[in-house]
């Protein structure tokens, strides 16, 4: 598990970034495949890459640098990105679920809170206490929204990693229908587009793309047996 590590370490470092990313992954795989009891140590493996880095494209460049074309992979990606979602919104860190249908409930608790406007308003909280006279001019807030909108964006990454990178269930339908409208209600619909920011546009756009996955995957999954349709349900 140290080489693992290592690796991915050294997959941060600058002076490395001209080496094909193909052979990190390879030489990952085969460090996965000779590691025991590995339901067992996902959830070591997940909490230790974590901690190689606390900036948020760091965090999502480790969660790809893991191969999702091998069983093994799809689970340590999911895994790493529950893991590191619950970070960057300073969750109190909790057991990783195993059952694929118990990370996808999570993130709907997840989802609730990547609305950008609230985002914005714990920056701006913590920059306040951070100025002498408790103040922030509008350059400085414009410069955290731009941060809160790049969070966000980075956070959608990581639950489009957990949520598409394997097959579901017909029981798992229902979870993707209560995500799907969460992600309206508390992400879409708190973006304003403006012509001058394009950063909310892109936002905006990935929650298109996110929703049109989940969207496919629930046409791909019969409803609950005995029920012809599924019936709305409100977003609490």
């Amino acid at each position: 598990m140290l080489l693992i590590l290592m690796l991915f370490k050294m997959s941060l470092e600058k002076q490395l970034k001209q080496i094909p990313l193909v052979d990190f992954q390879s030489l990952l795989i085969n460090l996965m495949k000779n590691i025991r009891d590995w339901n067992t140590k996902v959830p070591e493996l997940c909490l230790a890459i974590n901690e190689l880095s606390n900036h948020p494209h760091n965090l999502l460049w480790l969660v790809q640098l893991v191969p999702n074309w091998t069983s093994r992979g799809r689970q340590l990606r999911q895994c790493l990105s529950l893991v590191i979602i619950s970070k960057l919104l300073d969750e109190k860190r909790e057991d990783i679920p195993n059952a694929s249908n118990l990370q996808i409930s999570v993130l709907h608790r997840y989802l609730v809170q990547m609305k950008p406007s609230d985002l914005l308003k714990k920056m701006v909280l913590k920059k306040r206490a951070e100025q002498p006279n408790g103040t922030i001019d509008d350059s400085l807030h414009l410069e955290l929204e731009k941060q809160a909108y790049y969070l966000t964006y980075i956070l959608l990454h990581l639950v489009g990693e957990v949520s598409c990178s394997h097959s579901f269930s017909s029981g798992q339908r229902k979870h993707f229908v209560h995500l799907c409208g969460a992600l309206e209600k508390h992400v879409k619909c708190d973006i304003r587009e403006d012509a001058r920011l394009f950063y909310r546009t892109k936002v905006k756009d990935l929650v298109a793309r996110i929703h049109g996955k989940w969207q496919e995957i629930i046409q791909n999954c019969r409803p609950t047996q005995g029920q012809l349709h599924d019936f709305w349900v409100p977003d609490s």
